[in-house]
This record gives structure tokens, C-alpha cells and sequence, in this order.
């Protein structure tokens, strides 16, 4: 029996649970451990052994919770605030946002080098405590 929608897993009803004290045949034992072999064949490696072959769903998560985080850092990574709103964040704190319409660095930016904008302007050598670049984008 394969997974619910839940990604519960269940033995194959009618001939599972066995009975104390039966002997293991193959008409129980056959079937179950396909089954199970089938079940575990669908599961994604925690080795990175085979592949994902539908695209991997998340959970929105949250800015002190985020869904895709790291093992030694559980407070830090990616969530969905709303519809068409990405952040990263690190220790709880949004550093970055990613919009259809803007992309926002919440932090101070350090450049080493020099920007060139969509235009071909060069920027560099800037003496300044801050600069601000706005382009509108179309995304589409």
C-alpha cells in the first residue's frame, strides 16, 4: 500500500498484523516486503542517493522559522513571507528580499570592485556613505 497524502505509510491490510506464534510464509511474507521495498524505493535518501522526480515542495515557514535552513543554523535560511515574497534570513533578521518588482538587500551592501548598471554605467571608487541605485526591471 503506498503512502497517503501525508506521506504516512501503512503494511498491506488482510494479511498484516501476523499473529504471534504463526509460521512466516510467503503469501505474508511476499507481498509485505514488497511492499515495504516499494515504499522505501519512493523515499528521498538522506545521502543523496537518487534524485527528486517532481519538484520539491516546501512549507511557507517564517522569519524565525524559515523552511529551508541548515542543520547547525535552524534560524537562518529561506521562507515565503506572502504571495510573490521570498526572504532570506540570518539569526531572525530579514537580510534580504526578492519581489516581481524589487529585490531588497535589508543590510549594508559592501561592494569589492566596481558595479556597472543595466545602462553601462560604471560605478566606482565611491566616496560616499551611501549610494542608492534604482532601475525598474521587467520580470516576466
Amino acid at each position: 500500500m503506498p503512502r497517503d497524502a501525508a506521506g504516512n505509510y501503512t503494511l498491506p491490510p488482510g494479511i498484516n498484523p501476523v499473529v504471534p506464534g504463526t509460521d512466516i510464509e510467503a503469501d505474508w511474507a511476499n507481498p509485505t516486503l514488497e511492499d515495504v521495498a516499494n515504499a522505501l524505493s519512493d523515499s528521498l535518501s538522506r545521502t543523496g542517493s537518487g534524485g527528486m522526480l517532481v519538484p520539491f515542495k516546501f512549507a511557507d515557514g517564517a522569519i524565525g522559522a524559515p523552511s529551508i535552513t541548515w542543520t547547525n543554523q535552524p534560524q537562518s535560511g529561506w521562507y515565503r513571507a506572502a504571495t510573490d515574497d521570498f526572504r532570506y534570513v540570518i539569526n531572525g533578521v530579514d537580510i534580504l528580499q526578492l519581489q516581481m518588482t524589487a529585490v531588497t538587500i535589508k543590510k549594508p551592501l559592501t561592494v569589492n570592485g566596481s558595479v556597472t548598471t543595466p545602462t553601462g554605467t560604471l560605478i566606482s571608487d565611491v566616496d560616499a556613505t551611501a549610494v542608492a541605485i534604482t532601475y525598474a526591471v521587467a520580470l516576466g
